[in-house]
């Protein structure tokens, strides 16, 4: 309990069914002063259909992890619910110069793709 500083969640959210139940945890883990930073697929992304997915490099074979929709409400209430302090809310799109650097991020432009809350405990 309480030993970590820092505690990140890169990705992951989205997979998790109890999200609170996670969060809690992850504020059991954390100090009194630490910080959590969690990203997450931005709920929108389901919207247009889009899940994680990730190719086997052994068999080449795309997997899609299970993945559970919710609003970017649900997330913050289930934050404030785990007894956290939501420090900041970031909400991130693709733009023109990304799209330039990776051309099938162009139709994402402008399109929300990640969320990043940084927490505190309460």
């Amino acid at each position: 309990d309480g030993s970590f500083d820092r505690v990140l969640s890169a990705l992951v959210l989205e997979h998790v069914p109890d999200v609170e139940a996670f969060l809690r945890e992850l504020a059991r883990v954390t100090r009194a002063d630490g910080r959590i930073v969690v990203t997450a697929m931005h709920p929108a992304m389901f919207l247009r259909g889009v899940s994680a997915r990730f190719r086997d490099q052994g068999t080449g074979e795309f997997l899609r992890p299970r993945s559970y929709a919710m609003q970017l409400s649900d997330y913050v209430m289930a934050a404030l619910t785990a007894h956290l302090r939501i420090v900041a809310l970031v909400e991130r799109a693709p733009d023109d110069a990304l799209a330039a650097r990776v051309p099938r991020a162009a139709k994402y432009v402008g399109w929300p793709m990640l969320f990043v809350m940084t927490l505190e405990r309460a």
